[in-house]
């Protein structure tokens, strides 16, 4: 093309025309951005059509994080690589300034992004792939020799850029809406296992206030049915509905306790006691589910054995072990 002209270089009547080709070349890129699943193979096939109708020598297209500002370089491969901006180059300029930058080789010192290029180019094109106000990265072009950009040229090169910003906002968006249903999906998890836990914390404080309660209810009853006989215990059954009503309270006072156990955080309170005595209670308390299925509860646990325990929860234990047994034992079983 003869100098003068718009066109792709400043010498070569064999080089090819954006004038007479650009239209189909873009018109080849936007299909291609457009219909391409995959980010690499798309901005490849893309930068391919520049090269191609501009008679350049490569480019590289550098993809920008919205969130951080890390530059990474997209390989053909589609892999991301990171990429540090050369001190006072073109990518460093249109991160400052988000203008397109035309380097015609004049001055051969100016800083072309050394690092991304095998044999650095004598001419570079940069423009900065913006779409809205966002700045989505960058699409360098390199020349081997020193060249002319025409207005024909920038117009072609900018619309070029203008397609690979949307490609990029577009692949953006994509990776944000999949984030987002991945954190959807991790809250509607999050909260069945909530209705879950509380659920099953209900089912725990009705089983635990159940068993104080019967027993209350049918030491009250026996009491009530022998008044008029002497040589009911009374002492020993009212001591026992006493200590009922106290383990109610607790039970009542600990429903917070109960939710930090369910996730793991129930403080344990510690004390030391004698185990035996604890087991005879339990045993005691059970009294009314074991008599009338005539079973028998025999303990062997050694008289002067002191622990350092959570004395409520080993008790929960104990009656939750001993009242199964009751319930599944045969009658009259030991």
């Amino acid at each position: 093309m003869r100098p003068g002209r718009s066109g792709i270089g400043t010498a070569g009547d064999g080089a090819p025309s954006i004038e007479r080709d650009g239209l189909a070349t873009l018109a080849q890129a936007a299909l291609a951005l457009r219909g391409t699943g995959d980010l690499g193979t798309a901005c490849a096939i893309a930068c391919s059509c520049a090269v191609s109708a501009l008679g350049a020598s490569a480019s590289r297209l550098l993809r920008v994080d919205s969130r951080s500002g890390a530059i990474r370089l997209i390989e053909d491969s589609g892999v991301e690589t990171p990429y540090l901006a050369e001190h006072g180059g073109p990518v460093e300029a249109m991160m400052r300034n988000e203008t397109p930058l035309f380097d015609d080789g004049a001055a051969a010192a100016l800083p072309r992004e050394t690092l991304l290029w095998t044999d650095p180019p004598a001419a570079l094109a940069a423009v900065p792939l913006a779409a809205g106000n966002m700045v989505y990265g960058v699409l360098l072009i390199g020349f081997p020799a020193p060249r002319r950009f025409g207005p024909t040229d920038r117009q072609f090169i900018q619309t070029l850029a203008d397609g690979l910003a949307m490609t990029l906002e577009r692949f953006e968006l994509r990776d944000l809406l999949a984030e987002e249903r991945q954190r959807v999906a991790e809250l509607e998890r999050q909260k069945s296992a909530d209705e879950e836990a509380s659920s099953n914390l209900m089912s725990v404080v009705a089983h635990e206030i159940r068993t104080p309660l019967t027993a209350i209810k049918a030491y009250t009853e026996t009491l009530l049915d022998s008044l008029t006989n002497p040589h009911t215990p009374r002492e020993r059954f009212l001591g026992i509905i006493n200590d009922e009503c106290d383990r109610l309270t607790r039970l009542v006072t600990d429903i917070l306790d109960l939710s930090r156990l369910e996730a793991g955080q129930r403080p344990l309170r510690l004390s030391r006691f004698e185990l035996s005595r604890m087991i005879r209670e339990v045993a005691d308390s059970v009294d009314s589910l074991s008599g009338p299925r005539q079973i028998g509860i025999e303990i062997e646990v050694e008289p002067d054995l002191v622990v350092e325990a959570d004395a409520d929860l080993l008790r929960r234990l104990y009656l939750n072990l001993l009242g199964n047994a009751v319930k599944f034992s045969p009658v009259g079983g030991v």
